[in-house]
């Protein structure tokens, strides 16, 4: 969309940091701007929108079919329909257009401007941190009181885990893991791999 005016001016005049500048400011606003016309059921997009939707379509076009192109996919041949290349192009640009077009009445997109990129105005709403931070908050508070009734349970005369013969919880358990069964052990590999798994999805968050 930046290219679309950015040749515009050019095509008059030296393009210069100001025009660059205008030109981000009003790319930025026009992502967020909804086309959606209910009574036709069809969401309208502007000329800049769909030279920018040309150019995607080229690009995955020659992403998967030109070996000369420079961002070319690392396995020749893996999509050469057109139209299955159409497709692709189609659910990118649509993909970019709800994370940015702002829901009806509201100041905020569809996904509540994530990703976040400040380049297309999606900063995080006041809701998103909100909820973000409730949501962490809660997990916490829900933890600390699981511990303390557990921990409160213990210290009365009579044992609360056992009702009528059937045991609650583990004696071994309670002796510092002096005693693992073999249930109990088959589950090391399980949580050795989740937290794997969840180094990896926070690492993969942050690059």
């Amino acid at each position: 969309m930046r290219s679309f005016y950015e040749e515009q001016i050019k095509a008059h005049r030296p393009l210069t940091q100001t025009d660059r500048d205008a030109i981000a400011t009003r790319v930025a606003r026009e992502v967020h701007e909804n086309g959606f016309v209910a009574q036709a059921g069809q969401i309208r997009i502007n000329e800049t929108q769909v030279f920018a939707f040309g150019r995607l379509q080229n690009h995955y076009k020659r992403m998967f079919t030109d070996p000369s192109y420079p961002e070319r996919f690392s396995h020749p041949g893996y999509i050469t329909d057109s139209a299955d290349l159409e497709a692709l192009a189609a659910y990118f640009f649509w993909g970019a257009w709800v994370s940015a077009a702002d829901r009806p009445g509201e100041t905020h997109s569809y996904t509540h401007n994530w990703p976040y990129d400040p380049e297309a105005g999606n900063r995080p709403t006041s809701a998103t941190l909100i909820w973000s931070l409730l949501s962490i908050l809660a997990l916490f508070v829900g933890c600390m009181l699981v511990l303390y009734v557990y921990g409160q349970m213990r210290t009365l005369l009579a044992d609360p885990f056992n009702r009528n013969g059937v045991t609650l919880t583990t004696f071994e358990l309670e002796r510092g893991g002096e005693i693992v069964r073999p249930t109990q052990r088959s589950t090391y590999k399980f949580f050795a791999f989740a937290v794997v798994l969840f180094v990896v999805q926070v690492l993969a968050g942050i690059l």
